[in-house]
């Protein structure tokens, strides 16, 4: 399990990534993760660190059902120096197989 969420973490930048995450091609998190909200945040938390974000937070998150598939939204408030004003970014994550597992 640690090895899945291992080479998950270290394609954080690939095509296929929570960073280049949209709507139409959220980032998959496969059934094998169990406790996949946690995952989410430490994606999203490693995102940040790479991207240099001075400060962020949780701004939104929202679970919608998009042509038959779970996509859990998370959208975040950022700062990328202490002076600069917030700004948004979304990551948006297909739970399908996990969410129905965990029920």
């Amino acid at each position: 399990m640690e090895d899945l969420k291992n080479n998950l973490i270290k394609n954080i930048y690939e095509e296929n990534s929570v960073e280049k995450s949209n709507v139409n091609k959220p980032f998959y998190i496969p059934a094998k993760i169990t406790d996949y909200v946690d995952f989410e945040y430490k994606l999203i938390k490693l995102s940040c660190i790479f991207n240099d974000y001075f400060e962020w937070n949780k701004k939104r998150q929202q679970l919608r059902t998009i042509n038959n598939r779970k996509i859990d939204i998370l959208i975040i408030e950022y700062k990328m120096k202490p002076e600069n004003e917030l700004q948004t970014k979304s990551f948006y994550f297909d739970i399908t197989d996990c969410f129905y597992k965990s029920k």
